[in-house]
């Protein structure tokens, strides 16, 4: 258990919100999240108008920090990597082969990516055929069984291997048919099993670009250290955003304050204008109606400076002090006082 108090707490639920405070810098499931706990929390009243502007606001810098940073622009897990590296090969992977052998949590994540960026031909091999279905249908892809996705690699533009086979699965001499079938079409394998589930030597085949998951983690971390260097400049978002976030709920401890100056100028404004329409009894409703418009506007003129200026000073240091003496500034008592003169006179 832990606990933040006033803008500690502010800070923190724009890091969360922001996925500063994950154990992945920058991933994007996190808003997701939270944006779900948040339409919850509406739903049952439990935010209500405070705790509503607060986690309205997070959003807003979570989504402010992902487009002026790039804290979510690198791949930070393998299989996202091996996706991105696969785009940045080919640039448009819409009508690419991809073959996935394996059908675990890392080549579901890699299907996902592909199927992400529009890819429509995706194909899975799995030695436990019913895995392969499933993931295949989430993806609208085919499911091949395992000893049949030899026959289906001249096809194939990319491969990705994630099984936990002991021994190469995929061979040079293996593979030297599948080239001759391709060719001269390169073929972009990623094997991010382990361990390795493809040759070293298949590396040294002519149009095969062989990346294994050493290769891969090397971009992740160097990705992992681009991201960090970008929370920096988040932080910066971060603390400014709790200022301004600050001053609005010292303006909200003021409003009360503001509101009972309102109702006292109101109170005079109303009793000042019965009896000037006592008066003069014969002004039509068009005639009082314009009178009361020039007095509500003399009255917002009056107002509106000493307003923002105890709006201005919620924030200081001294607030509560500035409040005092505004409030008394305008307190009825100063009426009271005055007519208790009056008559002490007469």
């Amino acid at each position: 258990m832990f606990f933040y108090f006033d803008n500690s707490a502010i800070k923190h639920i724009f890091r969360v919100s922001a996925s500063l405070d994950s154990m992945v810098i920058g991933e994007p499931q996190i808003v997701c999240q939270f944006k779900d706990s948040f339409q919850k929390a509406k739903q049952l009243k439990t935010a209500r108008h405070i705790l509503t502007r607060l986690f309205d606001k997070a959003l807003s810098v979570s989504k402010k920090i992902r487009t002026s940073t790039g804290i979510s622009k690198r791949a930070v897990s393998i299989s996202y990597a091996a996706v991105e590296l696969a785009k940045k090969i080919f640039g448009d992977l819409s009508d690419k082969n991809v073959l996935l052998i394996g059908a675990g949590e890392m080549a579901e994540l890699a299907a996902k990516h592909l199927h992400d960026l529009g890819v429509k031909h995706i194909f899975v091999a799995n030695r436990t055929f019913e895995k392969a279905v499933e993931l295949a249908d989430r993806f609208s892809g085919t499911p091949i069984k395992f000893e049949k996705f030899p026959e289906f690699l001249p096809e194939m533009d990319i491969v990705i291997t994630s099984t936990g086979a002991r021994k190469p699965i995929i061979t040079k001499e293996s593979f030297k048919s599948v080239m001759k079938k391709r060719k001269g079409e390169p073929v972009f394998i990623f094997d991010i099993s382990v361990p390795r589930n493809v040759s070293e030597d298949v590396n040294q085949l002519e149009d095969v670009y062989l990346y294994n998951i050493d290769d891969l983690k090397g971009v992740v971390d160097r990705n992992l250290e681009e991201r960090k260097l970008e929370a920096t400049r988040a932080e910066y978002i971060i603390d400014e955003e709790v200022r301004k976030f600050e001053k609005w709920l010292a303006q909200i401890e003021v409003s009360p304050v503001i509101s009972k100056v309102r109702h006292f100028a109101d109170e005079i404004k109303n009793y000042q204008l019965e009896k000037l329409f006592n008066q003069m009894p014969y002004l039509n409703e068009k005639e009082r109606e314009n009178i009361e418009l020039a007095v509500n506007a003399i009255i917002n003129k009056l107002l509106h400076r000493p307003t923002v200026y105890i709006k201005d000073k919620a924030s200081s240091q001294n607030a509560k002090e500035y409040i005092k003496v505004f409030e008394e500034m305008f307190s009825p008592k100063w009426e009271t006082r005055r007519k208790q003169t009056k008559t002490y006179k007469n």
